[in-house]
């Protein structure tokens, strides 16, 4: 697999790392991949999923903010199969965006 960077944008990193750790990146890597590109793509990846949660709280939070609101005017305005489904669309959505993390790398494994 070829780097998409090249020579001159790509700076020497070097780490010790443990013999489990090691393995784990070997079986990672790809089969046409050189272990170089195989770590710059498993770094990349850390420092993208690294930066997502805040992006994520700021999704979970405007989604039960809103639905929360959506609700309380609903409680006043609409029957009660209607409020329980509003109320239990609203968890749903709320729990799938706080475990999306998760779910995100269970459907790419």
């Amino acid at each position: 697999m070829a780097s998409q960077d090249t020579e001159d944008e790509l700076s020497v990193v070097s780490a010790k790392i443990p013999k489990d750790l090691r393995e784990q990146v070997e079986d990672i890597q790809q089969e046409d991949e050189s272990r170089s590109n195989a770590l710059r793509r498993l770094i990349r990846a850390g420092v993208e999923s690294d930066q997502m949660p805040n992006n994520l709280k700021n999704q979970v939070q405007g989604v039960t903010f809103a639905s929360g609101t959506f609700y309380i005017v609903s409680y006043f305005t609409l029957s009660p199969t209607v409020q329980s489904l509003i109320g239990a669309t609203a968890i749903a959505l709320t729990a799938a965006l706080s475990l999306y993390p998760d779910i995100k790398d269970a459907l790419n494994d």
